[in-house]
């Protein structure tokens, strides 16, 4: 990384995503009519799979319950979160830029995968989830959606953080830098 870039720490990132749950998972779960669902928060470096190897990409996941219609556990992988916002968010120099540039990326992340929990409680079967790939998948682009309005009612910044994390075209570089900083205010 360069010179003036930032990284995050994981134990600052564990302690932004305590943060987050502790101001926004409760809202949101009552904005999704999701109160009465009950589940374990977990924070694990990564997900493996079935094949034993690291998941690059899943930043969370929800644990299907035994009992239909529940939620076992919400799980933050807090390495790949890291890796994620260290590569998106390094030319973001000011601090308090930064930091809201991640609090962000962590309420994107609780709203989707509450939107998956709602999903379940509406009758969302993981067979039903497994018919589709994850990029052609009607769920992830409803919890997609219902999480970039959640977090884009917090202004013009959090609209272009979560626009970034649902196009894999978009990114904060040399170029665009100074409009991230401009919608920030």
């Amino acid at each position: 990384m360069g010179l003036f870039s930032l990284e995050i720490s994981t134990e600052d990132l564990v302690e932004i995503i305590d943060e987050v749950i502790s101001s926004f998972h409760s809202t949101i779960k009552c904005r999704l009519d999701i109160e009465e669902m009950e589940y374990k928060i977990v924070k694990k470096s990564y997900p493996y799979g079935i094949d034993g190897f690291v998941k690059e990409n899943t930043r969370a996941s929800l644990v299907p319950s035994s009992i239909e219609y529940q939620v076992k556990e919400l799980v933050f992988y807090t390495e790949n979160i890291k890796k994620f916002i260290d590569y998106n968010f390094f030319r973001l120099t000011d601090l308090k830029i930064f930091y809201e540039a991640v609090r962000t990326t962590i309420k994107f992340i609780v709203a989707h995968e509450l939107v998956h929990v709602q999903q379940i409680k509406n009758g969302l079967t993981i067979e039903e989830y497994k018919k589709t790939s994850y990029c052609d998948s009607i769920y992830e682009r409803q919890a997609n959606e219902i999480a970039s309005i959640i977090v884009s009612e917090d202004g013009e910044f959090q609209r272009k953080i979560a626009k970034l994390i649902t196009n894999k075209n978009e990114k904060i570089d040399n170029d665009n830098v100074i409009e991230y900083i401009r919608a920030f205010g």
